[in-house]
């Protein structure tokens, strides 16, 4: 993501893989924070994987303590699973056909 004005780098959001499950990643610079920019460019990821034949679940590994991280993860519909990996708890969304 760059911001329109000068081109600055302002984060980056993508997929760690892509398949009938999904890895959601997103990063971003701690001045931009606040200012819903992840969760709309998080969001346009994930409306154009819904669209990919194929897809059905995307996850989300987000640190529990990251508070702006899990209600990124929670605003994009992802909802804790329980499980933690690498200290890392899982969300999941399911796209409904």
């Amino acid at each position: 993501m760059l911001r329109s004005t000068d081109r600055a780098f302002v984060g980056a959001v993508g997929f760690n893989s892509l398949g009938a499950c999904s890895e959601l990643a997103y990063h971003m610079r701690p001045e931009f924070w606040g200012r819903g920019l992840m969760a709309e460019a998080a969001g346009a990821a994930l409306a154009w994987l819904q669209g990919r034949a194929g897809a059905e679940i995307v996850e989300a590994f987000v640190d529990p303590e990251n508070l702006a991280s899990v209600r990124v993860a929670e605003r994009l519909g992802l909802r804790m699973t329980g499980e933690v990996v690498d200290a890392a708890a899982r969300y999941t969304r399911v796209f409904s056909r």
